[in-house]
Parts: structure tokens; sequence; C-alpha cells
């Protein structure tokens, strides 16, 4: 393609030059090929330059960007993406497509675009999940999308027990009575040496975990724990 003034200058120059550096030609024979590049205003540009003015092909290349400068596209920044919205009529894999488009006109900044788009890749499908087994729930059918544990409160006065907390946690833990435990932020990192059965993961002592504190409490209140009232020191009413 030929530069007319209407593209990006420096694309143009960076696909002559690849070509030039392809073929292996030197600096005289790139100084005579650059104008079969051009069309229109862009010879008559190139046909302006004084005679003696050109002493290298860089002269030339510097003398190009300069004359269309207004026309260099202007590198984005990642604030741009929050632009790209998905349209109504447009699939998943086509918006996705779209965002990692717009990703590549940004510079610097690869990672971060291929990790949000992951993150809306996953997003999407979550979306499109939920989306399924919601309208299949409200036409009478069965939901096979898992249900959330509900809330676990915060406490400050927990029910006395006859036994420690751990030995507690063993004898009810299979039998489904305490509510699913938060995901942690880093369920690999913390003190190895401190492993917490309830989160399955590492940090702290099981006996200072404050979430099973409050799941027990809850199982107590809710009245989960009648067949352990031997667990109980004193029922709460």
């Amino acid at each position: 393609m030929r530069y007319d003034r209407t593209q990006d200058p420096q694309e143009h120059l960076t696909a002559f030059e690849a070509r030039m550096n392809l073929e292996g030609v030197g600096d005289e024979v790139r100084c005579r090929a650059f104008l079969v590049t051009l069309a229109g205003p862009a010879i008559r540009w190139f046909n302006s330059f004084p005679q003696g003015s050109v002493v290298s092909f860089s002269d030339i290349s510097r003398a190009f960007l300069a004359q269309f400068t207004t026309r260099i596209a202007k590198a984005k920044h990642p604030i741009n993406l929050l632009g790209v919205t998905q349209k109504t009529s447009e699939t998943t894999r086509k918006y996705l497509d779209h965002f990692n488009d717009e990703c590549l006109e940004i510079e610097g900044q690869p990672s971060c675009c291929r990790q949000q788009a992951a993150a809306l890749l996953h997003s999407t499908q979550a979306a499109r999940q939920w989306r399924k087994t919601e309208g299949h729930a409200r036409d009478g059918g069965p939901s096979k999308a898992p249900r959330p544990f509900p809330r676990v409160e915060k406490f400050t006065n927990y029910t006395p027990l006859t036994l420690p907390i751990i030995e507690v946690y063993q004898q009810i833990a299979e039998k489904g009575i305490l509510s699913k435990p938060r995901l942690l932020k880093d369920q690999t990192g913390g003190n190895k040496s401190l492993y917490y059965d309830y989160h399955k993961g590492y940090g702290h002592k099981m006996q200072d975990c404050y979430d099973l504190k409050d799941a027990l409490e809850q199982a107590i209140r809710d009245g989960k724990l009648a067949e352990f009232s031997h667990l109980i020191r004193e029922l709460r009413r």
C-alpha cells in the first residue's frame, strides 16, 4: 500500500524499513525506493527536497515523520479499555476479539491486557451460566447451581464449650453443621507450621480462627447442635 497522507506515517516507515532489511539493501537504494511507496501529496512533498539536502535515508525518515506528524496514531492508555463494552447483538467471543484488538493498541501493557481479557472471559462465562441456571429454576426446573451458604454473623460473645474448640470441630466436622468458610485471599501462603483444617490453609492456629468460632456460634444459636449438647456448657436462650 502506498502512503497518501491518510495513514500513520510511523507504520508506513516501519513496514518500509522492514522490507529493506529483508532485502538487505543499502542506504542509497532505500533513498531511491522510498519514492515508489508514496502517492499523491506525499510524492509532491518528496519531490520538494532541495538538491543536495539528503545525505542519508535517516534525513528522509526524520523529515517524513515531521511532515506528517499529525497522522501519527497516539498510543492509547489502559483507561481507554473502560470504553470497550459489549454490544447487545455481539457474542462473547467477538467481544473478546474486539477487546484484544484494543489491547494491542495500548503501548507497554501486554500483561495487563491479558489478565483483564482472561478476567472478562471468566466473568462473562460465569454470568452466562448463572442466567442459564437461574432461568431454569424460574421455569420450575431443578437448578444445579450450588446454593450459597448463609452469611455467618460476627459475634462478640460466644457460648462456653466443654471441650477445646479443636476437639468440638473434630466431632462435628463431617456432619455438615458448620457453614462453608469464606475463601481466603491466599490459601497457599502463610506460616506452613500453622495449619487450620476449617479453611484447609495455613497462617494461624485453629483455636485462633474467628471464622470457625463464628460459624460454630451460629450453628449453636440455630439449634443445629442439639445432638451434641454434651459439648455445650451453657446453651444460650
